[in-house]
C-alpha cells in the first residue's frame, strides 16, 4: 500500500486507493473459497458500492496521514482506515445472497463463527499494525534525512561547529533583537589560530585536522549561555556574543576562548601549542549594525 511514497500528493492518489482495493480483493477473494450447499447470487450494485465506499474511506485515511493538520491526525487516519476495511466488509457481505440447492446436503461446519470473527479480527488488525509500522519508519527514516540534510547545510562537516550559513542565520536574528530592544547589546569575536600553518606544513594535513577538531572541542565546552561559535573557513572562527551587559564580559569572553585554545595538543606522536589573534567589535562601541560588527571584528 505504500507504492505511493515520493510526494505526499502521490502517495493520497496510489496508496489510497492501493490498500482500499487490496481489502476489497482479499474479502471477494475469501467469499469466493466459501462451501457452500449452493450457488452466491451476487448485488452488482452493493459490490460496486462496498469497493467505492472502502476504497475513498482509504483515500482519507491516507489523506490524514500524509497532510497532517494536527500531531493527532494519524488517529484519523487510523479510524479512516478501520472504517475501509469495516464497510468493505460488512456491505460486501449484504451484496450475496446464498441460493441453498435442494440436491446438496448441508456440509458439517469446518469452522464456528466465533473462531472464524476471531480469525478475521486477527487478520485485520495485523494489516492496521503492518501498515502503521511500515508508516511510522517511513516517517522517521524521513525526518532523520531532512535533519541529517539540514545539520550537513548548517554545520562545519570537519569540526561539527556552526558553518558561516547558520552564523549569518543567528546573527541576523541578533540585529532583529538589535532593532527592537535599544538597549541590548551584542559582541563578536573574530580569531583565528596563530601557528596552525607552520603545523599544518610540517606534521602534515591530518594533524592540522586534529588540531582544528581539538580546538572547536575545546571552544565549544567554553561558550556559556547566549554564546556561540562558529567556524567560517581554514583556520578561522568567529565567537558571537549576545545580551553583552559591559566590556568586562567581552574581555571576559575572549579570555576563556583564549585559554582554551592554547591547552596543548597531542596529535600523530606530537605535542604542540596554539593561541588565538582575536579581533573583537561591539554595540556598546562600534555602532549596532551588524554588517559593520563583522568587518570591524575581522
Amino acid at each position: 500500500a505504500f507504492c505511493g511514497v515520493g510526494s505526499p500528493r502521490r502517495a493520497v492518489l496510489t496508496a489510497g486507493p492501493s490498500f482500499g482495493l487490496s481489502v476489497a480483493a482479499m474479502h471477494y477473494y475469501g467469499i469466493s473459497a466459501y462451501l457452500l450447499p449452493g450457488r452466491i447470487v451476487w448485488d452488482s450494485g452493493l459490490l460496486v458500492l462496498s469497493v467505492l465506499v472502502g476504497t475513498g474511506l482509504s483515500i482519507l485515511a491516507y489523506q490524514r496521514i500524509m497532510y497532517p493538520l494536527t500531531r493527532y491526525c494519524w488517529l484519523g487516519g487510523a479510524v479512516f482506515m478501520a472504517l475501509a476495511i469495516g464497510t468493505t466488509h460488512f456491505i460486501g457481505m449484504a451484496a450475496i445472497t446464498i441460493e441453498r440447492s435442494p440436491l446438496t446436503l448441508a456440509p458439517e461446519m469446518l469452522i464456528s463463527d466465533t473462531t472464524l470473527a476471531l480469525i478475521i479480527s486477527f487478520v485485520a488488525s495485523t494489516i492496521l499494525l503492518v501498515g502503521f509500522a511500515a508508516f511510522r519508519i517511513d516517517t522517521v527514516a524521513a525526518n532523520q534525512a531532512r535533519k541529517q540534510t539540514l545539520h550537513a547545510t548548517t554545520h562545519d562537516a570537519l569540526t561539527g561547529l556552526p558553518n558561516r550559513t547558520k552564523l549569518m542565520e543567528i546573527v541576523n536574528l541578533a540585529a532583529a533583537g538589535l532593532e527592537q530592544d535599544q538597549t541590548d547589546n551584542v559582541a563578536l569575536l573574530f580569531f583565528n589560530l596563530n601557528r596552525f600553518k607552520a603545523v599544518n606544513d610540517l606534521h602534515g594535513h591530518a594533524t592540522g585536522d586534529i588540531a582544528l577538531r581539538t580546538v572547536a572541542s575545546r571552544v565549544r565546552d567554553a561558550v556559556q549561555d547566549q554564546e556561540m561559535i562558529a567556524r567560517t573557513g581554514g583556520d578561522e572562527f568567529v565567537a558571537l556574543k549576545c545580551h553583552v551587559q559591559d566590556r568586562r564580559a567581552i574581555i571576559e569572553f575572549a579570555e576563556r576562548l583564549q585559554q582554551a585554545i592554547r591547552q596543548p595538543i597531542h596529535a600523530e606522536g606530537t605535542t604542540f601549542c596554539l593561541s588565538a589573534s582575536i579581533g573583537i567589535a561591539s554595540s556598546l562601541d562600534d555602532g549596532r549594525d551588524m554588517e559593520k560588527l563583522m568587518q570591524n571584528s575581522n
